[in-house]
């Protein structure tokens, strides 16, 4: 995805975390796309409760490359967008909602694996978004991973029972391209 520069941060989700955890690649996160700052909000670390997700992500922000942002109050309209969203569409989570509501009104990019709920929302309101395939795109694009780190880290993610949408980059990058 080519990120508009009026954008100045990437928002991410817990699922996203989650897979780069489980990839052992967390920390490559800072190299990619290093022009834009990676934030994640209280209410996703707060899904991060336990495990090396919430270790690695400790570490990130201790490092200063994923910095922690407050969800605005609730009087402003970020907030009553969140409701809004929770109201309409329950399949999506807390930190779902929350993600999708601030990088709305603050023309930021999400970075979410959940297509399947947030898809429409995003198409909708015309909010960039990436995926955990997206991010791995890049890190190749970039030389930041090889093709065959990037089919690893694919494989150590659904491996540790994470979905994902194919098991080797090059199967992705047809897809994109059709």
């Amino acid at each position: 995805m080519n990120l508009k520069t009026t954008k100045k941060a990437i928002v991410f989700d817990a699922d996203v975390l989650i897979h780069f955890s489980k990839g052992s690649s967390i920390l490559i996160l800072k190299k990619i796309y290093p022009k834009y700052e990676k934030w994640v909000l209280e209410a996703v670390k707060g899904e991060l409760k336990y495990g090396k997700a919430k270790s690695e992500l400790e570490l990130a922000f201790m490092d200063g490359f994923i910095k922690l942002i407050d969800f605005p109050p609730i009087s402003s309209e970020i907030y009553r967008e969140y409701a809004k969203i929770k109201r309409d569409e329950p399949r999506i989570g807390e930190g779902e909602a929350h993600c999708l509501a601030f990088v709305r009104f603050n023309e930021n990019v999400l970075a979410n694996a959940n297509l399947k709920d947030i898809r429409k929302y995003c198409e909708t309101h015309n909010v960039a978004f990436l995926t955990t395939m997206d991010l791995l795109c890049e890190a190749v694009r970039s030389e930041i991973m090889t093709e065959e780190e990037a089919d690893k880290f694919i494989d150590d993610v659904k491996s540790q029972n994470s979905k994902l949408p194919c098991s080797y980059l090059f199967e992705y990058l047809d897809r994109r391209y059709l």
